[in-house]
Protein backbone atom coordinates (compact mmCIF):
# COMPACT_ATOMS: atom_id res chain seq x y z
CA UNK A 1 0.00 0.00 0.00
CA UNK A 2 2.28 2.59 1.09
CA UNK A 3 4.61 1.61 -2.44
CA UNK A 4 1.70 2.40 -4.49
CA UNK A 5 1.20 5.47 -2.63
CA UNK A 6 4.73 6.55 -3.19
CA UNK A 7 4.92 5.32 -6.54
CA UNK A 8 1.83 7.91 -6.93
CA UNK A 9 3.18 10.41 -5.14
CA UNK A 10 6.64 10.43 -7.84
CA UNK A 11 4.87 10.27 -10.44
CA UNK A 12 2.90 13.17 -9.68
CA UNK A 13 5.67 15.04 -8.39
CA UNK A 14 7.48 14.21 -11.36
CA UNK A 15 4.59 15.36 -13.31
CA UNK A 16 4.63 18.90 -11.66
CA UNK A 17 8.29 18.74 -12.21
CA UNK A 18 8.31 18.59 -15.81
CA UNK A 19 5.47 20.91 -16.35
CA UNK A 20 7.59 23.72 -14.19
CA UNK A 21 10.46 23.14 -16.39
CA UNK A 22 8.71 23.17 -19.26
CA UNK A 23 6.78 26.69 -18.43
CA UNK A 24 10.93 27.53 -17.72
CA UNK A 25 12.06 26.60 -21.41
CA UNK A 26 9.24 28.45 -22.94
CA UNK A 27 9.60 31.35 -20.80
CA UNK A 28 13.74 31.17 -22.24
CA UNK A 29 12.17 30.73 -25.82
CA UNK A 30 9.78 33.18 -25.78
CA UNK A 31 12.97 35.66 -24.51
CA UNK A 32 14.59 34.67 -27.14
CA UNK A 33 12.31 35.45 -29.93
CA UNK A 34 11.60 38.81 -28.37
CA UNK A 35 15.38 39.42 -28.10
CA UNK A 36 15.78 38.25 -32.01
CA UNK A 37 12.65 40.44 -33.23
CA UNK A 38 14.19 43.25 -31.01
CA UNK A 39 17.66 42.66 -33.49
CA UNK A 40 15.72 42.68 -36.34
CA UNK A 41 14.19 45.66 -36.09
CA UNK A 42 17.51 47.21 -35.16
CA UNK A 43 19.00 46.35 -38.29
CA UNK A 44 15.88 47.71 -40.58
CA UNK A 45 15.83 50.66 -38.76
CA UNK A 46 20.01 50.74 -39.05
CA UNK A 47 19.17 50.33 -43.16
CA UNK A 48 16.40 52.44 -43.35
CA UNK A 49 18.43 55.74 -42.00
CA UNK A 50 21.44 54.56 -44.63
CA UNK A 51 19.27 54.21 -47.04
CA UNK A 52 18.12 58.14 -45.70
CA UNK A 53 21.43 59.57 -45.71
CA UNK A 54 22.36 58.49 -49.31
CA UNK A 55 19.40 59.84 -50.32
CA UNK A 56 19.64 62.98 -48.47
CA UNK A 57 20.51 65.42 -51.22
CA UNK A 58 17.01 64.45 -53.24
CA UNK A 59 14.90 64.08 -50.32
CA UNK A 60 16.03 66.06 -47.92
CA UNK A 61 14.17 64.08 -45.23
CA UNK A 62 15.04 64.80 -41.48
CA UNK A 63 18.35 62.19 -40.56
CA UNK A 64 18.22 63.60 -36.78
CA UNK A 65 18.55 60.98 -34.47
CA UNK A 66 19.96 58.16 -37.31
CA UNK A 67 21.55 55.30 -36.26
CA UNK A 68 24.62 55.76 -38.88
CA UNK A 69 27.69 53.83 -36.89
CA UNK A 70 29.80 52.18 -38.55
CA UNK A 71 28.55 53.48 -42.45
CA UNK A 72 30.02 54.19 -45.43
CA UNK A 73 29.21 57.99 -46.22
CA UNK A 74 32.65 58.41 -48.31
CA UNK A 75 31.57 61.81 -50.07
CA UNK A 76 28.23 61.71 -49.16
CA UNK A 77 26.18 64.96 -50.36
CA UNK A 78 24.71 65.89 -46.52
CA UNK A 79 24.73 69.74 -47.04
CA UNK A 80 22.11 71.40 -44.41
CA UNK A 81 21.35 68.17 -43.19
CA UNK A 82 19.89 67.69 -39.60
CA UNK A 83 22.04 64.87 -38.00
CA UNK A 84 21.24 66.51 -34.66
CA UNK A 85 21.76 63.49 -31.94
CA UNK A 86 22.84 61.19 -35.23
CA UNK A 87 24.91 58.12 -34.19
CA UNK A 88 27.54 58.20 -36.64
CA UNK A 89 30.46 56.64 -34.06
CA UNK A 90 33.33 54.89 -36.50
CA UNK A 91 31.68 55.91 -39.51
CA UNK A 92 33.68 57.17 -42.38
CA UNK A 93 32.91 60.19 -44.10
CA UNK A 94 36.21 60.92 -45.51
CA UNK A 95 35.21 63.80 -48.48
CA UNK A 96 31.87 63.87 -47.35
CA UNK A 97 29.88 67.58 -48.13
CA UNK A 98 28.38 68.41 -44.46
CA UNK A 99 28.13 72.27 -44.74
CA UNK A 100 26.19 74.20 -42.70
CA UNK A 101 24.81 70.83 -41.26
CA UNK A 102 23.29 70.54 -38.15
CA UNK A 103 25.24 67.78 -35.96
CA UNK A 104 24.80 69.34 -32.54
CA UNK A 105 24.81 66.14 -29.96
CA UNK A 106 25.76 63.85 -32.43
CA UNK A 107 27.92 60.76 -31.64
CA UNK A 108 31.07 60.88 -33.94
CA UNK A 109 33.44 58.69 -31.91
CA UNK A 110 36.71 57.69 -33.69
CA UNK A 111 35.00 58.43 -37.27
CA UNK A 112 36.78 58.93 -40.28
CA UNK A 113 36.05 62.72 -41.04
CA UNK A 114 39.23 63.83 -43.11
CA UNK A 115 39.02 65.96 -46.02
CA UNK A 116 35.62 66.78 -45.25
CA UNK A 117 33.53 70.03 -45.63
CA UNK A 118 32.21 71.09 -42.68
CA UNK A 119 32.07 75.20 -43.22
CA UNK A 120 29.97 76.87 -40.98
CA UNK A 121 28.27 73.74 -39.25
CA UNK A 122 27.15 73.61 -36.11
CA UNK A 123 28.69 70.62 -33.87
CA UNK A 124 27.65 72.03 -30.50
CA UNK A 125 28.51 69.85 -27.47
CA UNK A 126 28.98 67.08 -30.36
CA UNK A 127 31.13 63.42 -29.02
CA UNK A 128 34.28 64.27 -31.30
CA UNK A 129 36.54 61.85 -29.43
CA UNK A 130 39.41 60.12 -31.26
CA UNK A 131 37.57 61.25 -35.02
CA UNK A 132 40.19 62.15 -37.82
CA UNK A 133 40.05 65.57 -39.23
CA UNK A 134 43.18 65.79 -41.40
CA UNK A 135 42.91 68.61 -43.40
CA UNK A 136 39.18 69.10 -42.93
CA UNK A 137 37.33 72.49 -43.74
CA UNK A 138 35.70 73.69 -39.84
CA UNK A 139 35.48 77.28 -41.12
CA UNK A 140 32.91 79.26 -39.22
CA UNK A 141 31.73 75.62 -37.28
CA UNK A 142 29.84 75.99 -34.16
CA UNK A 143 31.99 73.55 -31.71
CA UNK A 144 30.76 75.26 -27.95
CA UNK A 145 31.35 72.63 -25.85
CA UNK A 146 32.43 69.68 -28.57
CA UNK A 147 34.60 66.98 -26.86
CA UNK A 148 37.57 66.68 -29.20
CA UNK A 149 39.95 64.98 -27.18
CA UNK A 150 42.52 62.89 -29.14
CA UNK A 151 41.30 64.14 -32.13
CA UNK A 152 43.53 64.47 -35.07
CA UNK A 153 43.18 67.67 -36.57
CA UNK A 154 45.99 67.70 -38.48
CA UNK A 155 46.27 70.52 -41.25
CA UNK A 156 42.62 71.44 -40.45
CA UNK A 157 41.09 74.83 -41.45
CA UNK A 158 39.35 76.35 -38.20
CA UNK A 159 39.39 79.89 -39.44
CA UNK A 160 37.11 82.07 -37.75
CA UNK A 161 35.35 78.72 -35.88
CA UNK A 162 33.35 78.79 -32.31
CA UNK A 163 36.03 76.25 -29.86
CA UNK A 164 33.94 78.04 -26.54
CA UNK A 165 34.48 75.29 -23.97
CA UNK A 166 35.19 72.46 -26.08
CA UNK A 167 37.90 70.41 -25.04
CA UNK A 168 41.27 69.66 -27.35
CA UNK A 169 43.01 67.96 -24.69
CA UNK A 170 45.42 65.86 -26.70
CA UNK A 171 44.37 66.64 -29.76
CA UNK A 172 47.15 67.00 -32.70
CA UNK A 173 46.67 70.09 -34.32
CA UNK A 174 49.88 70.31 -36.20
CA UNK A 175 49.64 72.56 -39.43
CA UNK A 176 46.61 73.69 -38.25
CA UNK A 177 45.36 77.18 -38.98
CA UNK A 178 42.94 78.91 -36.01
CA UNK A 179 43.13 82.38 -37.51
CA UNK A 180 39.85 83.94 -35.76
CA UNK A 181 38.80 81.24 -34.36
CA UNK A 182 37.20 81.90 -30.46
CA UNK A 183 39.09 79.60 -27.94
CA UNK A 184 37.20 81.13 -24.97
CA UNK A 185 37.41 78.70 -22.25
CA UNK A 186 38.75 76.14 -24.54
CA UNK A 187 41.09 73.32 -23.27
CA UNK A 188 44.11 73.24 -25.29
CA UNK A 189 46.90 70.40 -25.99
CA UNK A 190 49.76 71.51 -24.38
CA UNK A 191 52.32 72.89 -26.77
CA UNK A 192 49.80 73.49 -29.36
CA UNK A 193 50.89 77.39 -30.29
CA UNK A 194 54.33 75.82 -31.58
CA UNK A 195 53.08 73.07 -34.07
CA UNK A 196 49.79 75.06 -35.31
CA UNK A 197 50.35 77.47 -39.41
CA UNK A 198 48.34 79.74 -37.54
CA UNK A 199 46.50 81.02 -34.62
CA UNK A 200 44.14 83.88 -33.12
CA UNK A 201 45.51 86.98 -32.84
CA UNK A 202 44.90 87.33 -28.95
CA UNK A 203 46.32 84.58 -27.79
CA UNK A 204 49.57 84.85 -26.04
CA UNK A 205 52.98 83.25 -27.14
Amino acid sequence: MLLVFLGGFIGVAGSVVATVVGYVLEGRRHQRRLEFEKTLEKERVRREDYAAAMRYHKTRESLRGCDLAHQDLIEASLTEADLQGADLTGSELIGADLKQANLSGAQLRGADLSFVDLEWAKLWSADLREVNLTSASLRGAGLWGSDLRGANLDGAFLENAELWAANLEGANLRAARLEGASLRGTVMPEGWVDIVASRPADVEE
